[in-house]
């Protein structure tokens, strides 16, 4: 193993992308366990009521937990592999960056009820993380060259020009969302989510392979 530090590091970022999946089913699942919830509410159904907000809680609170779990894992795995390849540094940044963008907009929305500004930094807190996968796309590619792993670094260059060109098209898609207010009315508001939510699961796909396959060459002896 040339690089143990980027093969740790390689192997928490998988494992925090798999339990980041998890924690989007979680949320689906309080999203779904709202409907019964609301429904319960308006008929006055209290037991009914205390049944399906209790399980959406239940799922919520996995959701959060999941969500924070995955993004330590995915910080402390990043910063394991810089220290094999110095590209990773940057995403390390750009991860932090992201959060901290995330955490201003719930504040700027909920304290002070400013919802365009909040969603502008949504939008930007995606796009930073965005740049976070572009970047160690990058790490694994010059990994792969330096382990002479031709078939893997070709894989991961036109990933990293497809996310490229997904990325530019769903940071436009967020920002005019943003503008419009995510009305769910709009049929361009509503047109431009569809699309980046299909884009997302695309690049999901894509990136977990790399991923994966990234894992496995790094622990080859």
């Amino acid at each position: 193993m040339k690089y143990p530090n980027a093969a740790n590091g390689v192997k928490k970022i998988f494992t925090a992308e798999i339990v980041k999946l998890i924690a989007e089913f979680c949320y689906l699942g309080a999203g779904v366990a709202a409907i019964p919830a609301a429904i319960a509410i308006d008929s006055g159904a209290v037991i009914g009521t205390f049944t399906a907000s209790l399980i959406m809680m239940i799922f919520l609170t996995a959701a959060v937990t999941l969500s924070v779990i995955s993004f330590v894992m995915n910080f402390v795995g990043i910063r394991n592999a810089a220290e094999d390849e110095a590209g990773f540094q940057g995403a390390l940044f750009f991860l932090v960056l992201s959060i901290l963008t995330y955490v201003i907009g719930v504040t700027v929305g909920t304290l002070f009820h400013a919802t365009l500004a909040a969603n502008l930094l949504f939008s930007a807190s995606e796009i930073l993380k965005i740049f976070v996968t572009i970047l160690i796309i990058s790490g694994i590619v010059k990994l792969a060259d330096r382990n002479n792993r031709g078939d893997i670094s070709a894989k991961g260059t036109s990933i990293f020009k497809i996310f490229i060109a997904i990325g530019a098209a769903v940071i436009i898609g967020r920002i005019l969302v943003a503008i419009l207010g995510g009305d769910s009315d709009s049929i361009i508001s509503g047109s431009i989510a569809v699309f980046a939510a299909v884009m997302s699961i695309i690049e999901y796909v894509m990136y977990l392979n790399l991923l994966a396959n990234a894992k496995k060459m790094l622990n080859e002896k």
